[in-house]
């Protein structure tokens, strides 16, 4: 079917087509992404930190072999550990598909350095980790 709709519409402008690049993957020329900034990072956390099921939580960036990146969540649950796909459920209203988390590391404690504040080197490593991805 392929072939006959290649033939079929573009049987006057053949010249100007490459016949490999009309199946060529989605965003092929799109190699990597750019881990969140901290500013998204913030918004996405915060969202998430909104949810009754999650006591803690932060975002990051974590290597993935597709896009280069993938958005991250490390969580504290409250209770019942959410399943990937119930917590990006529970996030589309409030944030664009882009900004869905991809996977989830779910941890008993957040990693924290001397002051009190997240340690994101820590974060990075555990993220590298999940218990799921999408």
């Amino acid at each position: 079917a392929v072939d006959y709709v290649r033939v079929l519409l573009f049987r006057d402008f053949a010249q100007l087509v490459n016949p490999a690049a009309l199946n060529a993957p989605t965003f092929a020329g799109l190699r990597s992404a750019a881990p969140p900034t901290p500013e998204q990072a913030a918004i996405i956390a915060d969202a998430v930190g909104r949810l009754p099921q999650v006591a803690e939580c932060a975002v990051v960036g974590a290597p993935d072999e597709t896009w280069g990146q993938r958005v991250t969540v490390v969580a504290v649950p409250r209770g019942e550990r959410l399943p990937l796909a119930t917590l990006r459920d529970a996030l589309r209203e409030a944030l664009p598909a882009s900004a869905l988390p991809r996977a989830v590391r779910w941890v008993d404690a957040m990693p924290l350095t001397g002051p009190g504040k997240h340690d994101r080197g820590a974060l990075r490593r555990l993220a590298t980790e999940p218990d799921e991805v999408a």
